[in-house]
């Protein structure tokens, strides 16, 4: 039945074919690769690296000992970061801190050492068997020998009965061991002999030289060395005040006439010319 605005029977709507927007490869390139450049900005190292780098840089500055003090400061700081795998940067940090077994009991950095100290320990597990037996030895460096400034008896004596414990707990020392000891001992002693045979020479040169020169040395150097030893012994000059007062003294009285004595017949005749009242008075 035909009906207004019905669609004719042999009429029929053509298929419209669905056709695709060509895709633009390069903006969807360069789109994918801002997202994972962060907007343009290189991405941050993993912490892991930044760890690593911290400890390669306080090494490098641990060892001195006026850097001391900040630099493991900030080791303290990094050491609750620090796992199995800074295990070779961290050793080595720790390696340059006791460098010098001399600076753990040095008045301004014994309290440094011992806060370093007891901070490392809590990361041992991360260090191999041998880096934990080297700072067991560190460990007596900074805890143990400081332990020992004390002003107390009681606590010296607790340590010196732990030293002892320790060293009689020490296993004894095989053939190898040994071998490795009579060693180090032989190479010790040829590093203090093995003097360089130019060095030599010049020190003996040189001795020889100063010795020259100690043999011609003029009489007036010798002389000049005994005034200022009389200088010394005498600031003020009042030894030669003195002689020459004393001279001066001796020959005035060489100088000045002796007195006359009166004769025996002088002294006769007065006697006689007295009248007995003037006897009677020199008497009185």
């Amino acid at each position: 039945m035909d009906s207004v605005g019905s669609i004719p029977e042999n009429h029929r709507p053509e298929k419209r074919q669905r056709v695709d927007a060509p895709v633009d490869a390069s903006a969807d390139g360069a789109a994918a690769d801002g997202h994972a450049a962060g907007g343009g900005d290189a991405p941050p190292p993993p912490p892991s690296d930044q760890i690593s780098a911290a400890l390669a840089k306080i090494a490098s500055h641990i060892s001195n000992k006026a850097k001391f003090p900040k630099a493991s400061q900030l080791l303290r700081q990094l050491i609750d970061a620090i796992d199995k795998t800074h295990r070779h940067e961290y050793f080595y940090a720790i390696k340059q801190a006791f460098a010098n077994a001399d600076n753990c009991i040095e008045p301004l950095l014994r309290k440094d050492y011992v806060r370093l100290m007891k901070a490392v320990i809590t990361k041992a597990e991360v260090l191999s068997k041998q880096q934990q037996r080297q700072l067991d030895a560190y460990s007596n460096w900074a805890l143990l020998r400081n332990e020992l400034f004390t002003d107390d008896s009681f606590i010296f004596s607790k340590v010196v009965a732990k030293i002892k414990a320790a060293v009689s707990e020490l296993p004894d020392a095989d053939d190898e061991q040994e071998a490795a000891w009579e060693g180090l001992l032989q190479q010790a002693a040829g590093d203090a002999s093995a003097i360089p045979a130019a060095a030599a020479a010049a020190a003996f040169s040189q001795q020889q030289q100063h010795q020259a020169v100690q043999q011609q040395q003029p009489a007036t150097a010798q002389a000049a060395a005994a005034a200022e030893h009389e200088e010394e012994a005498d600031p003020f000059g009042l030894n030669d005040f003195i002689a020459k007062a004393e001279a001066e003294a001796a020959a005035a009285v060489e100088a000045a006439p002796w007195p006359s004595q009166p004769s025996s017949n002088t002294a006769k005749s007065s006697s006689a010319a007295m009248t007995p009242a003037d006897h009677q008075g020199t008497s009185s």
